[in-house]
């Protein structure tokens, strides 16, 4: 983690006292930073000293066994590595400062550590085979309502690397799906399988760009079972601005919003369902009312022109009217926002909250 990660988590955004503290568990042995160019962060990490000082207060009894030579290496790790656990980290961060804001919700949880949070999970393709899956992330937010009554939202997170295949995600995706059906998250709270519609959890994935995550969206809906509800998809600035807003979007709102669209017969076709032919003859007949709809609706003034996917009287030649701007109605994401998006903590199955499910 960077300085400023552990302002926000452990000194209450407070810079001198963090950097006052900071500079004496340096000073002491218990921390270090790693080798850094001229105006990057500081990256802090414990040192042999520190983890040694920690085992012995028993505060690692409940993560993984380790040895810690392997742990050292963790210092020397890929800088691509270390920019997608520092921007784990900004989520996390993010989180914090807001539910810090909201006096009925509480962060009990917000492990980083990958083989803490990890499970198998039947992946298709695989002969039946149970695969290893770890999440970036795992999240229990308790929540206390106006009658006193007590509940948890459980999440786990994804950050998605953009250097990574797309159907990465998607498989791990399904993944989550046979993970909750098939009741392993019920028994790793202490319950039986048979019990897995009482501990309902979500997957938070955070991409890189809106074109990123309608992508995805896409995919998960012609996933095998198609994904819905368990997904919830927003940017990385999103999250990073405002983590528990309505930035949240499903499969299911992507599927609604862009219904009668071009964007939903490109899908079909990708799918395999539809002929290249079919869908631009389906867009020309079925996509101007709800395109002129969006539009009218839009944050963007169009100014009444008609949207570039209506066609022209010029055919394929070039449009002789100057300056001519393209309509915003062929945008997915304007679709999207004149959705109400998801709040993470206004739309989410709530779980009881009891002594087997507030830890693992």
């Amino acid at each position: 983690m960077t300085t400023d990660h552990a302002t926000v988590l452990y000194f209450d955004n407070k810079i001198h006292a963090a950097n006052k503290r900071l500079q004496r568990l340096k000073a002491a042995g218990f921390i270090s930073e790693r080798p850094r160019r001229a105006f990057e962060p500081s990256i802090l990490f414990l040192t042999r000293k520190g983890l040694t000082l920690l085992q012995e207060h028993g505060v690692l009894n409940e993560y993984p066994s380790f040895n810690l030579p392997a742990l050292e290496r963790r210092t020397r790790v890929s800088d691509r590595t270390i920019s997608h656990e520092l921007e784990v980290m900004d989520v996390k961060a993010a989180f914090h400062a807001a539910i810090k804001t909201m006096g009925s919700f509480t962060i009990d949880e917000f492990s980083t550590w990958p083989l803490l949070n990890e499970f198998t999970a039947y992946r298709p393709g695989y002969d039946g085979a149970e695969v290893p899956v770890k999440p970036d992330g795992f999240i229990r937010i308790h929540e206390t309502d106006a009658t006193g009554g007590k509940f948890e939202h459980a999440f786990f997170l994804e950050v998605d690397r953009s250097n990574e295949v797309q159907e990465t995600l998607v498989v791990k995706a399904g993944c989550y799906l046979d993970y909750y059906r098939r009741g392993g998250f019920a028994v790793r709270n202490g319950a039986t399988r048979d019990d897995y519609k009482k501990f309902p959890f979500r997957v938070l994935m955070v991409f890189k760009n809106a074109e990123r995550r309608n992508n995805t969206a896409l995919r998960l809906l012609q996933n095998t079972p198609p994904i819905l509800r368990l997904a919830y998809l927003s940017t990385f600035e999103e999250v990073t601005h405002d983590p528990t807003g309505a930035i949240w979007i499903r499969p299911l709102d992507y599927r609604e919003a862009t219904e009668r669209t071009p964007f939903t017969i490109v899908a079909q076709a990708r799918a395999g369902r539809s002929s290249a032919k079919t869908a631009v003859s389906s867009a020309k007949n079925n996509s101007r009312g709800k395109l002129n709809a969006t539009r009218n609706s839009s944050p963007f003034p169009t100014n009444g022109r008609k949207s570039s996917l209506h066609g022209s009287k010029h055919g394929n030649r070039k449009c002789p009217t100057k300056n001519r701007k393209k309509s915003t109605g062929s945008n997915p994401n304007l679709l999207l926002s004149n959705r109400r998006l998801t709040g993470l903590t206004t739309a989410l199955p709530k779980a009881p909250l009891t002594l087997t499910n507030s830890r693992n």
